[in-house]
Order: C-alpha cells, then sequence, then structure tokens
C-alpha cells in the first residue's frame, strides 16, 4: 500500500526533532519516566512508516524499503532499550539516503545536534553495560 509522501521540506524541518524525541522516550525507559516501550515503538513506527515508507516509495528505493521492513520487525520483536537505539540510527542513516538535498533547506545545525544527542545516549547506554 502506497503512503501520501508528505512535504520534503516539511520533514526536514521536523525530522531531527522526531528523531530527538524518539531517543528521549527511549531513554526515559531506563529512568522510570511515564513513557514505556509501546509509546517508543508506536513513535519509531509513526517515523518508519509515515514518513520514511513514501518517501522510499516515491524514490522506488527497494533497499531503503527492506530496510523499514527490518526496522519495524526489529522494533516488534525486541523491544528493549538497545533496539530503540540502533531504531533510532537506521531511520536516521535511511532518511539521510532518502532525502533530498538540492531542493531542501537543510538543517545541518538540527541534524549535527540529533545524531550527537543520539551518540551520547547510545554511549552512556552502552557504557552503562559494560560497567
Amino acid at each position: 500500500m502506497q503512503h501520501e509522501k508528505p512535504d520534503a521540506q516539511w520533514v526536514e524541518d521536523n525530522f531531527w526533532k522526531w528523531l530527538s524525541h524518539a531517543v528521549t522516550l527511549t531513554y526515559n525507559l531506563d529512568k522510570k519516566q511515564p513513557s514505556d516501550a509501546a509509546d517508543v515503538t508506536a513513535f519509531i513506527s509513526f517515523i518508519s512508516d509515515l514518513i520514511l515508507r513514501p518517501m522510499a516509495e516515491t524514490h522506488a528505493a527497494r533497499d531503503q524499503l527492506t530496510l523499514i521492513e527490518k526496522v519495524n520487525q526489529h522494533l516488534y520483536e525486541n523491544a528493549t532499550q538497545d533496539c530503540f537505539l540502533e531504531s533510532c540510527a537506521q531511520c536516521a542513516t535511511i532518511y539521510l539516503q532518502l532525502r533530498e538535498e538540492n531542493r531542501l533547506t537543510i538543517n545541518y545545525s538540527a541534524q549535527d545536534q540529533a545524531l550527537n544527542y543520539l551518540q551520547d545516549i547510545w554511549r552512556e547506554q552502552f557504557s552503562a553495560v559494560n560497567s
């Protein structure tokens, strides 16, 4: 089923906020905050299904569509912090591959902040596990 492709500039203006929000929900799982695994799964699924999938369908990007399916499958099979962080990283990678830079005003500052935030939480998560 094909989904309507959202406006590319609107996606660019919001994608890094959504990614940071998904990372925050994941981080808060460990901090006993009100978010739970279902919230994280739903939010990452929103990014992959309603944002990335239509972009990939428009580009006929079969490799990215396969990756999106793997992200969703991984989310539902392994509802853990590690899985959620991996899924966020995969969504960012897929988005960067699909993004049409030549027609967008790219917010590199938001992109860098979101990716650095993901890396920081990832490092914190794995240093806690390895301690």
